[in-house]
């Protein structure tokens, strides 16, 4: 006779998960940063027990102190953080295979501006004035910009130097948005700047020219501001 053995058998077919997501590249330092991963997998059932549902598990290979991982969101708070780039590596494991994600974050620090808010210049003179400002992240090119534009003004984008011969439209009080970027948002530091552009008062009423001796001389004065 013939022995035979009839042996039946599935073979799991794995793909392997994909990370779609992408994470933010920057947080302001003292924010809290939070990355909630996705990703995508073909297979549903799980490769160990076809009665149970393909689950992938995250975790993180590599990141700053503090940093934490729950379930699919990754948090760190960056308070005590140093400023500047930081490198983070995760992985989604679905138990036969993994796909990787490394990036890097930002932690930034928004320019500081030490300059004056208000400021004063005649009408129909040059007004020259340097806006100071800082960044704490030692490596950032600041750039300089007010709306509205009035008139000949000029910010120069890279100095900070404003320049402005304001006429007699400007007569007043003028409001400025000022806006420091650090180049890492698309919003900076921002503050009304204030320049209130005034004319000096004159004389309206004719001066007698003629005084005479052992008379007192009077004179009524009138002036427009």
């Amino acid at each position: 006779g013939i022995d035979r053995v009839e042996w039946d058998a599935s073979i799991y077919v794995n793909s392997s998960p994909q990370i779609v997501s992408n994470p933010s590249k920057v947080v302001l330092k003292g924010d809290n940063y939070n990355y909630r991963i996705i990703s995508t997998d073909q297979n549903t059932t799980n490769p160990f027990d076809s009665l149970i549902s393909n689950t992938i598990l995250y975790s993180v290979l590599n990141g700053p102190d503090g940093i934490t991982i729950d379930n699919d969101l990754i948090s760190l708070n960056t308070e005590n953080i140093e400023l500047g780039n930081h490198f983070i590596s995760i992985v989604a494991n679905d138990g036969v295979a993994v796909d990787q994600q490394d990036f890097s974050i930002f932690v930034n620090s928004l320019p500081s501006i030490s300059s004056s808010d208000s400021i004063t210049v005649q009408v129909n003179e040059e007004l020259n004035f340097d806006i100071i400002a800082k960044d704490d992240n030692k490596l950032d090119t600041l750039t300089y910009h007010i709306d509205p534009i009035k008139g000949d003004m000029v910010l120069e984008l890279h100095s900070g130097i404003l320049s402005w011969i304001p006429n007699e439209i400007n007569l007043g009080l003028n409001v400025f948005k000022l806006q420091v970027k650090d180049g890492h948002d698309f919003n900076g530091t921002i503050m009304p700047l204030k320049i209130f552009v005034y004319d000096l008062p004159y004389i309206t009423s004719v001066i007698p020219k003629e005084a005479f001796t052992d008379m007192k001389y009077t004179v009524f004065i009138t002036a427009n501001d």
